[in-house]
């Protein structure tokens, strides 16, 4: 008998796996996707949340169902806020101009194009990194203030008159 609840982590009994994805969100995700599946349900805190990796499933939400999946949520607005109203967080009439501004970027042959010169970057950037030396790093030492420094010990200097030693 199919659940019509899909399988997760059951994390933290109140905030379920936010503690996991505050901590290493691609773990989580990537482990979870391998111990439930395809489709896994997430709690964060009072918040749920599903992880969809089929690509049937995927093409489900992003396609053929996608006026059931709105982007009106918390998420959508705290990457709306970072990203501004791109393709990735804008709907309708907005979404649409958007997608057909980018669409040519992603034709078949100028994806293949697009593999190509990403394995030779890649082979250009680990044969300088195999051919680099490795050096090591020194962290910068700030000096406390000094009587070198022009400033009085309790008044506070503007960023510009931080003393070095």
């Amino acid at each position: 008998m199919l659940s019509s609840v899909a399988p997760g982590p059951r994390g933290h009994p109140l905030l379920g796996s936010l503690p996991d994805v505050r901590r290493d969100p691609i773990r989580l995700f990537v482990d979870s996707f391998r111990r439930y599946g395809d489709v896994v349900r997430f709690r964060f805190g009072p918040m749920v949340a599903h992880l969809i990796s089929a690509p049937a499933g995927v093409n489900h939400v992003l396609a053929e169902n996608h006026r059931n999946y709105g982007k009106q949520t918390r998420g959508y607005r705290n990457l709306r806020y970072v990203l501004g109203n791109g393709l990735l967080t804008s709907e309708g009439d907005l979404w649409k101009r958007q997608r057909r501004i980018a669409q040519p970027a992603f034709h078949r042959q100028r994806i293949a194009g697009f593999g190509a010169t990403m394995a030779r970057t890649a082979r250009e950037a680990a044969q300088s990194l195999s051919a680099a030396p490795i050096q090591p790093t020194r962290p910068t030492r700030w000096a406390p203030r000094s009587p070198s420094c022009s400033r009085s010990p309790t008044r506070a200097a503007p960023a510009s008159s931080i003393c070095r030693r």
